[in-house]
This record gives structure tokens, C-alpha cells and sequence, in this order.
């Protein structure tokens, strides 16, 4: 039996789409060849038996996922950017009163600066700049 790609919380983000994604691929491609089995702690784990197509499937999704560890590069750019908008929305609000600006506007120019998001902790973005880093980035005033 394999046993792969946990799902939790929390969760790292990349970790929350391979699951997603993994399965996904797997109730699409390999139905009545898999399970989820539960750990006592609430953990979820995605299942199968040796020998079937769902196992190998499983397999070369943990070596791609070992050499690469983001499976789904669109599903987790859209969440990513989800998170970074949900992390910025607060300053913005804060320190552009006054100014109408999205958020959008507001990520467009921070991706063309120095500025960047990290995930924090699981799933938790944070814009790792100064309010002042931030304004002059916003306004245009970078260097």
C-alpha cells in the first residue's frame, strides 16, 4: 500500500494543491483504485493498493513532487496570488486613504519592485516591507 501526499492543518500551500490536485488526477483517471484513510490526529492520506495503476500514478506523483515540489503550477499561482492579495488588502486599505487604488494596481507594482511575499506560516502571507517600503512603492517613488 502507498501512502502519500497528507492533507492537513495546517498546511503549507504547496503542500494543500498536491493534494488537491493529486486528487483530483486520481477520482478523474482511476476510480475504485484509491481511498483516503484517516489518521487519529485528522490527517487524510490518498491510498493505494500495490500493483494498480493508481499506486504507479501515486508513485511518479511523489518523484515529481521530491524533483519538483509544485504539481500544479496554475492551481497554485491562482491560490498563491489569492493569498498575497488577502495579505496586502489591509495595508492597502490602511495606507492609501484617500486614493483609490486596487489590488491588482497595488500587486503590479509590487512585482515590479524588490518587494515580496512569504508565507509565514501555512497558508499566511505577509508583504515582507515597511509601511514606508510599501508607500513609496505605491506611490512611485522607488528607486
Amino acid at each position: 500500500m502507498i501512502r502519500a501526499f497528507p492533507y492537513t492543518e495546517p498546511q503549507w500551500l504547496v503542500d494543500r494543491m498536491n493534494h488537491v490536485h493529486v486528487k483530483g488526477e486520481l477520482m478523474d483517471r482511476y476510480r475504485g483504485q484509491w481511498s483516503v484513510e484517516w489518521d487519529d490526529d485528522g490527517t487524510s492520506w490518498l491510498c493505494a493498493q500495490d500493483g494498480t495503476a493508481a499506486a504507479e500514478f501515486l508513485k511518479s506523483m511523489v518523484e515529481q513532487a521530491a524533483d519538483y515540489p509544485v504539481l500544479n503550477e496554475m492551481d497554485y499561482g491562482d491560490a498563491q496570488f489569492q493569498g498575497w492579495g488577502d495579505a496586502l488588502r489591509p495595508r492597502l486599505d490602511r495606507l492609501t486613504t484617500g486614493t483609490i487604488m486596487s489590488v491588482d494596481e497595488a500587486l503590479d507594482r509590487i512585482f515590479l519592485s524588490d518587494l515580496e511575499f512569504i508565507e509565514d506560516e501555512p497558508m499566511v502571507f505577509v508583504l515582507d516591507a515597511t509601511d514606508e517600503e510599501l508607500r513609496q512603492v505605491l506611490e512611485g517613488e522607488e528607486e
